[in-house]
């Protein structure tokens, strides 16, 4: 990550929280080109863990699962960024002219 924010890209580390990076794609209406068959066979492979009780639970099952972390790491570390860097940058806005805000 150091050597291509050298050389000017703009990258950060991925958050690889399996949980809230689920919950990010999930927000998301994606579209796969129709070509893109490994893709589209590992997300309808994609599945949930389940207990000795057949109960699902949160965690995935690891397998065939590369796509799918790629896009789970690129749009929730994508989302994270952007919202530290909207934090900061409102920290920091100064207003010349102040609107007041009435509730509703």
């Amino acid at each position: 990550i150091e050597e291509m924010a050298r050389a000017g890209l703009n990258v950060w580390p991925a958050d690889k929280n399996v949980a809230d990076g689920i919950n990010t794609v999930k927000g998301y209406r994606l579209v796969i080109h129709p070509r893109c068959v490994s893709t589209i066979r590992e997300i309808r492979s994609y599945a949930r863990k389940k207990d000795r009780a057949g109960n699902v639970l949160e965690e995935p099952v690891k397998a065939n699962d590369h796509t799918m972390d790629g896009l789970r790491y690129a749009l929730h570390s994508y989302e994270r960024e952007m919202f530290k860097r909207n934090q900061q940058q409102a920290a920091t806005v100064v207003y010349d002219d102040p609107v007041e805000i009435s509730p509703v």
